[in-house]
């Protein structure tokens, strides 16, 4: 059930009640810029989001930004941004939730292909749900693939 959500630009945020009790989550779902000063932005903001959220939090969505250069193929790698992107995932506590059966999630023009979209979670979250395994779909009408987050493969 839905108990609050707030929208700002990048980022649409819903606190959660989960199981019929009291227990709140917060799943914040970004689109973040391509500019890189407007994403550092973003991840200020979305670090004191996680800093000051007390329960489990989820983090999902389009960062346009890797973690490393594995995570490009045939597009220009930026090693600043691939460190500030770094920064804030650790900065925040977060954790990388792995795509088990992909590694990549956007495929653009000429063959170029990225893993730009992502989950992420807290030890809350992982604690909630240990067994908990993330995977890409065929993309529809989109250039992003989809990513479904379960305890069970949906081959």
């Amino acid at each position: 059930m839905v108990v609050k959500w707030w929208c700002k630009k990048h980022l649409i945020a819903t606190i959660m009640r989960y199981n019929d009790s009291n227990n709140l989550i917060l799943i914040v779902n970004v689109y973040a810029p391509q500019q890189e000063y407007i994403k550092k932005v973003v991840w200020s903001q979305l670090t004191r989001i996680a800093r000051n959220w007390p329960g489990p939090l989820c983090f999902l969505g389009d960062f346009n930004a890797v973690c490393s250069p594995e995570e490009r193929l045939r597009e220009i790698i930026d090693f600043n941004s691939i460190d500030s992107f770094n920064n804030f995932i650790s900065n925040a506590g977060l954790i990388d939730q792995l795509l088990v059966n992909d590694e990549f999630t956007w495929e653009g023009p000429l063959g170029k292909f990225s893993k730009i979209d992502r989950v992420f979670i807290n030890a809350h979250w992982a604690n909630l749900w240990p067994n908990a395994i993330l995977q890409s779909g065929q993309p529809d009408k989109s250039d992003h693939k989809p990513i479904i987050w379960g305890e069970k493969l949906c081959y």
